[in-house]
């Protein structure tokens, strides 16, 4: 918080009636203006727009360009770097931490096959891209992309071993298209960005590894653009809520089995080899999830729920029964009805929506988020909580303890 100065002065004067009517007139108009202007600040701070810049694939020939326009222009950008380009461009690493910018992981070699058909084979080239950054700069990046990003790539799984150890995925708002095919010109790139949304905060797709010039000639006209259109430019911190695309329905992939245990002892391994990590970075699956609602206490065990991107999701069946309620399947409609005293909610799994009926009350529509694991459906605890009209008043999840409170 900014420090306030108040000058208060004694002053010692005798005023006539009218002198005190005007003295009271000043303030009253200075009170106004003075509101009028905080007002008028605090509208244009919540106005601020951002847009984070972030370039993929490098380093490479065209980065030192695309630093040059940046460093020119004075605005700040995060570079997904890949391993084995980082290898070939030690200077360039440094010269991106060096000058303010945001390094974030992007696997070691871009290989789609291998990272996507196997969580081991993407989580050692996660992990070998850390210690090559760790070698050049002395940093291994929180910040990661997936390539290709992450719809139809990742599964519920890839999201919770990540999230375990403490990643934070981004994907991105626009896609500046400068990857659709070699050598896309730069004026099809600049009308890919154009195209692209204009919301407060905007996170960017774009290019600087081999092949990518024209990205690079692009650069000056969408910066522009931005700053037309009112933006300020930022780097992606640890702080700043990531985009990340929805689940898809269906992976693009057939993966390998892992089972949470092997996943566990794989990056507790890696983590223990970290001189500034501790084991404790990676969260123990193995503990129950606690939901307190008044006197009542729900308990959910391994298998029961599972953590993707910060949120529960639990098991729609046990969740059900600790509740004292019934489930039905409807295999044809593909719905589910859900019963809990007094509600009922018709949960159409194909189109994410459950109508919730109550007596005496409007119907009234709460969207759904799910996953399937093993058969069952695990529903996002908090869409649970809207059908049974209560809310989610905190959380702890501290590596001791996970509990929920809801009212």
């Amino acid at each position: 918080m900014k420090n306030q100065r108040n000058n208060r002065q004694n002053v010692s004067m005798k005023w006539n009636r009218r002198g005190w009517a005007m003295v009271l007139l000043l303030l009253f108009n200075y009170t106004l203006f003075a509101g009028i202007a905080n007002a008028e600040q605090s509208t244009k701070a919540s106005e601020t727009k951002t847009v984070y810049l972030t370039f993929d694939d490098g380093p490479s020939k065209n980065t030192s360009e695309v630093l040059d326009i940046l460093a020119k222009e004075k605005i700040k950008a995060t570079f997904f770097v890949l391993g084995q380009q980082a290898e070939s461009y030690p200077d360039l690493v440094k010269r991106i931490v060096q000058e303010g910018h945001q390094l974030g992981n992007h696997s070691y070699n871009h290989a789609y096959k291998p990272l996507y058909t196997d969580f081991r084979e993407f989580w050692r080239q996660i992990i070998k891209t850390e210690n090559v950054l760790n070698q050049i700069v002395g940093q291994r990046p929180a910040l990661l992309r997936a390539p290709g990003g992450t719809y139809g790539n990742f599964d519920a799984s890839y999201f919770e071993h990540l999230g375990q150890a403490e990643f934070i995925i981004h994907d991105w708002d626009v896609d500046s298209g400068d990857s659709k095919r070699s050598n896309v010109p730069a004026a099809e790139i600049i009308k890919g960005v154009k195209s692209g949304p204009l919301k407060s905060h905007i996170t960017v797709l774009m290019h600087d590894g081999t092949g990518h010039s024209e990205s690079v000639k692009a650069l000056p006209t969408i910066i522009q653009y931005y700053k037309n259109n009112g933006y300020q430019f930022a780097a992606l911190t640890s702080e700043v809520k990531p985009v990340q695309f929805r689940l898809a329905q269906k992976s693009k992939w057939v993966k390998a089995a892992l089972s949470p245990e092997e996943a566990d002892r794989m990056m507790m391994q890696d983590a223990a080899s970290w001189p500034d990590a501790s084991l404790s970075e990676v969260m123990n699956r193995s503990l129950p999830l606690f939901v307190r609602f008044g006197s009542a206490t729900w308990q959910l065990n391994t298998g029961e729920y599972q953590m993707i991107r910060d949120q529960f999701y639990v098991s729609l069946r046990t969740m059900t029964s600790r509740m004292g309620g019934e489930i039905q399947w409807d295999g044809k409609q593909q719905t589910v009805i859900l019963k809990v005293g007094d509600m009922q909610a018709e949960m159409n799994m194909i189109k994410h929506v459950a109508i919730v009926k109550r007596p005496g009350e409007e119907n009234m529509e709460v969207s759904l988020d799910y996953v399937m694991k093993d058969g069952g459906t695990q529903l996002n605890l908090r869409d649970l909580m809207d059908i049974m009209n209560v809310k989610v008043l905190s959380y702890i999840d501290d590596g001791q303890k996970r509990e929920v409170t809801v009212e």
